[in-house]
């Protein structure tokens, strides 16, 4: 029997006890109420005391954990630390030749454009003109227009349009026909269609120029501009083998004299503070764009 059945029991039995009087029921009942409080005192002592215990162990057992979590930051940032240390100089080089290969193809396609100046080539972006063109090769190698026919209207598209002339020239498009000389198998046809593909390239020249200038101005990054250039080749807006003659072409033109980009720099420079310079727009880019 509990404590408290106990103490009921004898309550009880002193309230049945006829030779009690009521004083010593009194006393009864009031002992017995005594020693209730004292054990449900001890009992939430006891209780207490274990609570403590297990806060205190909590506690101990929270603060092991914390220290095991910030030992394991610690060592995850030392670790990373020497990564970064030991690939540092793997990922500057990475970074050097990938502002190598767009320094290069930049410096050929600026310098295209600033060769041609402000040469108006809205007849070479016309794509009726463009059509035109490539249906009088058509035409020619199929036989349709017998070949001096042929060479005569080219003559006249290229006295028509000063602006062709000025790119092959840049380009260096126009060679010297075997006949008189050049390497074999090089005609005016060879060279009609070799300017055709000159003048189907400016809108790439143009996309490529205008994405590399933004990152010559900072508002790209060279990661960026690799990403977009890759984008622009998988979608057939961008032909990789000029790109890649662009890098050839560009990168020995660094090697021999000051690059584009230190003209562009100069130029900028001059334009913010005077205006356009003479044959560009007012960007700074030559008016080919």
């Amino acid at each position: 029997m509990n404590t408290c059945k106990l103490s009921e029991a004898k309550i009880n039995a002193a309230i049945d006890d006829e030779k009690l009087t009521v004083a010593d029921i009194k006393k009864q009942v009031a002992a017995e109420f005594l020693a209730m409080k004292k054990h449900v005192s001890s009992i939430l002592n006891v209780e207490l005391e274990v609570a403590h215990e297990a806060a205190t162990q909590t506690e101990k057992h929270a603060k092991h954990i914390q220290a095991e979590v910030v030992k394991q930051v610690e060592e995850q940032e030392k670790e990373d630390a020497t990564m970064a240390a030991e690939e540092a100089p793997e990922a500057v080089e990475i970074n050097q030749e990938i502002t190598e290969q767009l320094d290069a193809v930049f410096n050929h396609v600026y310098d295209l454009a600033e060769k041609m100046g402000d040469t108006d080539i809205d007849a070479l972006l016309d794509e009726t003109n463009v059509k035109k063109w490539e249906q009088l090769l058509t035409d020619t190698e199929t036989g349709k227009i017998v070949f001096p026919d042929a060479i005569k209207k080219m003559e006249e598209i290229l006295t028509a349009a000063p602006a062709a002339l000025k790119l092959a020239d840049v380009t260096g498009t126009i060679q010297l026909v075997e006949e008189d000389g050049g390497a074999k198998g090089v005609n005016e046809l060879t060279n009609f269609r070799s300017l055709l593909k000159e003048v189907k390239r400016l809108p790439e020249y143009s996309l490529v120029l205008t994405e590399f200038e933004a990152w010559k101005k900072g508002e790209r990054t060279a990661q960026q501009v690799l990403l977009w250039t890759q984008k622009q080749i998988s979608e057939g807006k961008v032909d990789p083998v000029w790109m890649a003659k662009a890098y050839d072409a560009g990168h020995k033109k660094s090697k021999t004299h000051a690059t584009a980009s230190s003209r562009y720099s100069a130029t900028t420079s001059a334009t913010s503070s005077t205006g356009p310079a003479t044959g560009t727009s007012g960007d700074a880019l030559p008016q080919i764009l």
